[in-house]
């Protein structure tokens, strides 16, 4: 349990936590957001506008390093940031409840794809820099 603190404790990162004898068996909420010991956001959890769970971890300059949530069909997504931010791998389950990797360049460019499709046969991609496949098995 947090206790009040002053403005200048505040400005100093100053908290105090006294002991607790009971622990809450739910606590509820929107969104929650973790910081650092200079106030900047490291992590969010919550619920989008459309009702999708989301969590995202941030470095210390703000940009996102990874994610995990629920996709726009409603299976989950999980996504790699690279330290600029840019998504270079992304893991989801597709609509039909097959895996799907996808990875990208330094400049968030879809290069690569490896799926296993609904009936357990596995297919793999190559994509060149203007995202057109140039090769791809079976």
């Amino acid at each position: 349990i947090w206790q009040p603190v002053t403005v200048a404790e505040q400005a100093r990162g100053v908290a105090v936590v006294t002991q607790v004898t009971g622990v809450a068996d739910v606590v509820k909420a929107r969104s929650f957001e973790v910081v650092d010991s200079v106030g900047k956001t490291r992590a969010t959890l919550a619920v989008d506008s459309d009702g999708r769970p989301r969590l995202f971890l941030l470095n210390s300059a703000g940009k996102l390093l990874a994610g995990l949530g629920q996709g726009p069909e409603g299976p989950p997504m999980l996504f790699l940031s690279n330290s600029a931010g840019k998504t270079r791998a992304a893991l989801s389950i597709l609509p039909d409840g097959s895996p799907s990797l996808h990875l990208m360049d330094s400049v968030g460019k879809l290069r690569a794809i490896m799926d296993v499709n609904s009936n357990g046969s596995p297919s793999f991609g190559l994509l060149d820099k203007d995202e057109k496949v140039f090769w791809s098995a079976p």
